[in-house]
Formats: structure tokens, sequence, C-alpha cells
């Protein structure tokens, strides 16, 4: 059996949100953690999925295979750049 994919979401407004509740009902998916600049906002979120919460979005590296950056579009080039040169796949 395929592992599953282990996701992490960066920014969990209106967006952010959205993607958590599908990864969440993807067999092939293990949303395993969110971060947010509103703290809690991430916990919020992050409980209702059963998953930890952190505010800095470096938090998630080492714990996921791939993230959605769901950050306002202003900031989506600086969280980027921490994933990138992690190589964690970015949606």
């Amino acid at each position: 059996m395929t592992p599953k994919l282990r996701v992490g979401i960066a920014g969990v407004g209106f967006i952010g949100k959205l993607h958590a509740e599908h990864y969440a009902a993807n067999e092939h998916v293990e949303l395993v953690v969110v971060a947010d600049v509103d703290l809690d906002r991430s916990r919020f979120v992050a409980d209702s999925l059963g998953c930890p919460s952190y505010t800095e979005p470096a938090e998630l590296l080492g714990k996921i295979d791939a993230v959605s950056i769901a950050v306002p579009t202003v900031m989506h080039r600086d969280v980027a750049e921490i994933f990138l040169r992690e190589g964690v796949h970015m949606l």
C-alpha cells in the first residue's frame, strides 16, 4: 500500500480552510499540520481537524511532503521560498 501524502497548510483563512476540508476527506492524504499568523485561527482549524498548529510556515518543515500555500498573495513569494529551499512540493 502506498503511504499517504503528508500535507500542511500555510495560511488557514477562507481558502486555506477549504483546502483543509478537502485534504481531510481524501483517503490518500494525511493533513498533518497547519500554520497561520493568527494563532487563534490556526488553533481553531487545527483542533477541528486533529492536527497541530503553528504561527510560522517554517515550523512545518520536516513534518510534511507537500504544502498548500494559502497566505495573502503579497506573501506568497516569501512563504514559497521557505519551502523551495527544502524541496517541499507546493500547491
